[in-house]
């Protein structure tokens, strides 16, 4: 979602911005020790107010309309992304701080902004770079001349190795806890909509798998990578997107392995209550 990409896109500019400040000081430069002593404070702000909307606005899955969006399902749960926003506020807190912390603020604020770095890095490796399915789409739509009537209709758009007729079609198929159902809208032969209609997933665990149908739509292909932290989750999902476009298909054929996913999750796992030997509840979406 535009709202959560946007900002997130932001926020690591800001980052790299304001890191650049100790290596424009080491340089001897004035000129850019200038530039970047200016630009320091306000791409901190900057950060924390586009670190804050992107991790509200995060789980949101493309083409979700306002009336269905979901605030902080992510954000309110253990992940890099939260970290990394913890780090920030922790970095600008020590320079708030400057005048209490005296001689040893920098220190603290070098090793606070260190952090920040690594788990920025930890969060992108984690999540993928994710661009706006607009952009990822440019490759994959296709454009007809009408006055050419010599085209060559073998190179009509494909989804995952198949040619697939416009329209609007269903499909479930097995999740973590029940069964997901989707609608996927085919536009000019491609992929260009997915909802999720119905989900008996853990919530915060299934509003973050729902980041691989930006995955599927980007690539216009079933063969992506389950999201880490849910992957029976992104499974199901690509299962159901699968199962819809079966009645589709016009020509060729899906290229997609079907992953099978266990009638009960929680069977063959910890004490058999659901829980594993150090108390906590199971879930094997995480791992």
């Amino acid at each position: 979602m535009l709202l959560s990409l946007i900002p997130a896109w932001i926020g690591v500019l800001c980052v790299l911005t304001a890191s650049c400040r100790y290596f424009a000081r080491i340089s001897r430069s004035a000129a850019l020790n200038r530039v970047f002593h200016n630009l320091h404070i306000p791409a901190g702000i900057v950060l924390v107010l586009t670190g804050l909307l992107h991790g509200l606005m995060a789980g949101n899955f493309a083409g979700t309309s306002f009336a269905d969006v979901h605030i902080g399902t992510v954000f309110f749960s253990f992940n890099w992304g939260t970290a990394c926003f913890l780090a920030a506020i922790l970095t600008g807190i020590t320079y708030v701080l400057r005048k209490v912390l005296k001689k040893k603020w920098m220190v603290v604020h070098r090793f606070s902004t260190i952090l920040l770095l690594c788990l920025l890095l930890i969060h992108i490796l984690d999540v993928g770079i994710q661009l706006p399915s607009r952009i990822l789409n440019t490759g994959n739509t296709a454009s007809y001349d009408q006055e050419t009537t010599d085209a060559d209709t073998s190179k009509s758009p494909s989804f995952s190795g198949a040619q697939l007729k416009d329209g609007v079609y269903e499909g479930s198929a097995q999740g973590y806890e029940g069964t997901i159902t989707v609608s996927v809208t085919v536009e000019n032969g491609v992929v260009a909509k997915i909802d999720i209609l119905k989900n008996n997933d853990t919530p915060e665990y299934f509003e973050h798998a729902r980041l691989i149908t930006d995955q599927i739509i980007g690539q216009q292909s079933l063969d992506v990578d389950a999201i880490s932290g849910a992957t029976f989750s992104s499974a199901g999902i690509k299962n159901a997107v699968a199962n819809a476009l079966e009645s589709a298909v016009t020509d060729g054929k899906l290229d997609h392995s079907e992953t099978d996913l266990p009638s009960n999750p929680h069977r063959g796992h910890g004490d058999g209550k659901g829980k594993n030997r150090w108390g906590h509840k199971n879930n094997p979406n995480f791992f």
